[in-house]
């Protein structure tokens, strides 16, 4: 009953900034909030879907979707129009596949959770690092989450950083973006946490795979075990060879 009361009185507060504040649904345009209850849903959806591929270094990486919506316009909103309430729903695709990378860590096994970097002029811009924030929304989740509670999940913040000269990775030739990619490095304070630590990189949207190859290679340069990449999309392409599994 109290939850039910709870949920009434918070869709009354939306309405009521609704009339205030004119909004529409990010995926579908529907009048008076930011995200409608069907693309919630929808958003909800398939929440054991997991696609497990590897990069082109042969590092794992788990998405939670291809890049499309029910997720890629709330992912577009956090990352360019400062709405980080999206935050903690995106944050719950990212469950199965930090499932499904960490399967193997045994019962009390620490894991460090790092974001893949973020140009510094971008996050200026923001005012935050978008990826850091699905990092704290998810882990809030996992340590709730019977199927992955036996492990220890810290995050390490701002642990990668752009190294000067690097640019968007759009427009880029393949070799412009690996080389553009490799630009990222590991900081000072954070190689000592680092160093055999089991460590999955976590990121927003993988396309070539040339970013989280390059943060990977740097985070095992500097002694970490890297178990894989948990991703909220995917670009999927016609010629990529790739699997898609569903967790049990």
């Amino acid at each position: 009953m109290t939850a039910r009361f709870l949920a009434s009185a918070g869709e009354f507060l939306l309405d009521l900034a609704a009339l205030v504040w004119p909004t529409s649904c990010v995926v579908c345009d529907a009048a008076d909030r930011d995200l409608c209850e069907s693309c919630r849903a929808a958003l909800r959806s398939q929440r054991d879907r997991v696609i497990d591929t590897r990069a082109p270094t042969g590092v794992r990486v788990c998405a939670a979707h291809g890049y499309e919506n029910p997720v890629k316009a709330p992912l577009l909103a956090l990352k360019h129009q400062g709405m980080t309430g999206f935050a903690r729903p995106l944050a719950e695709r990212l469950r199965a596949p930090l499932v499904r990378v960490t399967s193997g860590v045994p019962p009390g096994g620490r894991v460090l959770l790092v974001a893949a970097p973020s140009r510094r002029s971008r996050v200026r811009e923001r005012g935050y690092q978008h990826v850091e924030l699905l990092i704290r929304a998810v882990l809030r989740d996992v340590r709730a989450d019977a199927a992955i509670a036996n492990a220890s999940f810290r995050a390490l913040p701002g642990a990668l950083r752009s190294v000067r000269g690097r640019t968007a990775q759009v427009g880029l030739s393949a070799r412009e973006r690996q080389e553009n990619a490799a630009r990222v490095s590991v900081i000072r304070r954070a190689r000592l946490p680092l160093f055999g630590a089991r460590v999955v990189l976590v990121d927003d949207v993988v396309t070539t795979g040339a970013t989280v190859s390059a943060a990977s290679e740097a985070l095992a340069a500097a002694g970490a075990h890297v178990l894989g990449v948990v991703s909220l999309c995917l670009v999927q392409r016609r010629d990529a060879r790739r699997e898609e599994h569903s967790n049990p």
